[in-house]
């Protein structure tokens, strides 16, 4: 009997064995299939989160290019509703040379007014504002809508500003007026003023001289009609003193 109580007990300890291993596996699967649904409801949420992000991507990107396009279409409809400017510039005779070609300016890099292309409203007015020398070009530029600007001037201006207020160029109200563009397109005409600067200063110089001797001709003319007037009083007196000296010799 007591081998059979044995066996007995045998088989109820492996059955509770049993029991607890089919316990400890369903815990397991079940910590297993709640881990695979937040897994899943995870890969959900970034599929969301991808998906929006890629729907208001494509919404800004057509707002920007609607909005590009109109600010394109009003900024060409200023330009060619604007007045045209006859404005000059000085470089030296390569970067001439190589804007006479292209037709086109590069903005500089830094300026009164930002970076920008810069025009003086008279030839001579480009020897002090020029940082190279040497090449005058006589330009026509349409200024659209200009920002006024104080001697002083904005160096923190740029294109960018420029445009996003509604700008096309600006001017800074020095004792001569400079004018600053910001884009190529707006110089829609570029020739040679002078060949050089140094031809222009020597032109200068010639005409000047002319001036000044149409202004001191008449004086000349004056002078010398003074000095042919006392020559003649001179004259006159010495052949009168000189009739009296001979006169008694010539009675005697």
């Amino acid at each position: 009997m007591s081998a059979v109580f044995e066996a007995g007990d045998s088989i109820v300890g492996k059955w509770r064995d049993l029991s607890c291993c089919a316990c400890h596996l369903r815990f397991v699967l079940l910590v297993l299939r709640w881990m695979v649904l937040v897994v899943l409801v995870l890969m959900v949420l970034v599929l969301l989160v991808f998906l929006v992000t890629r729907i208001s991507k494509m919404v800004t990107s057509t707002t920007n290019t609607t909005n590009t396009t109109n600010t394109r279409q009003g900024r060409r409809e200023r330009l060619q509703a604007s007045t045209c400017r006859t404005v000059y510039h000085q470089t030296d005779d390569e970067s001439a040379q190589a804007i006479l070609r292209s037709k086109r300016f590069n903005r500089g890099s830094s300026g009164i007014a930002g970076p920008g292309i810069y025009f003086a409203e008279t030839p001579e007015a480009t020897q002090n504002k020029a940082r190279k020398r040497g090449h005058i070009l006589r330009c026509t530029i349409l200024l659209g809508n200009m920002l006024e600007l104080g001697a002083q001037g904005d160096s923190t201006l740029s294109i960018e500003k420029m445009r996003a207020r509604g700008y096309d160029s600006a001017s800074v109200a020095r004792e001569l007026k400079e004018y600053v563009v910001y884009g190529s397109d707006q110089i829609i005409d570029v020739r040679t003023h002078t060949a050089s600067f140094r031809e222009a200063v020597v032109d200068g110089m010639i005409v000047e001289a002319r001036e000044g001797a149409a202004l001191l001709m008449p004086l000349v003319r004056e002078g010398l009609r003074a000095l042919c007037a006392l020559f003649n009083q001179f004259y006159a007196a010495c052949e009168q003193r000189a009739f009296r000296f001979f006169s008694p010799s010539i009675s005697n």
